[in-house]
């Protein structure tokens, strides 16, 4: 069983569940944090948030430069990262979702999951 993030919509989206999980996201927090702080952004851990009701929520467009900021860390410099393919693929998948959160208006967050995959109860 392996950790990873959860992304976590306010409200159920059209095409999409409510949970995606990330587990090359969660891996590479550390390296990431790193990166995010050379250039003088927040924290991607700002975004994480404990489960149940009183969670924080984020507007969809924070999470859109969120997005992107990610993504051109692993374009700038694929080679500091175990595998920029599939974080790559992650981190599209995070941006298409936020995209649609963004229309709608929706809130997100994520929070930290172990155990069984939410969307396909193995082990991700």
């Amino acid at each position: 069983m392996q950790a990873r993030y959860r992304l976590v919509l306010k409200h159920p989206a059209p095409g999409f569940g409510t949970r995606l999980e990330f587990p090359a996201l969660y891996r590479q927090t550390a390296l990431i944090e790193r990166m995010f702080a050379e250039r003088g952004l927040a924290p991607l851990r700002q975004f994480v948030c404990p489960p149940g009701p009183a969670s924080d929520w984020f507007r969809a467009d924070d999470g859109r430069r969120l997005a992107h900021e990610l993504i051109c860390c692993v374009h700038r410099d694929p080679q500091r990262f175990d595998n920029a393919t599939t974080l790559l693929d992650e981190l599209f998948m995070f941006s298409e979702q936020l995209e649609v959160a963004y229309l709608s208006g929706n809130r997100w967050h994520f929070e930290e999951a172990a155990g069984p995959c939410a969307t396909s109860g193995e082990s991700c």
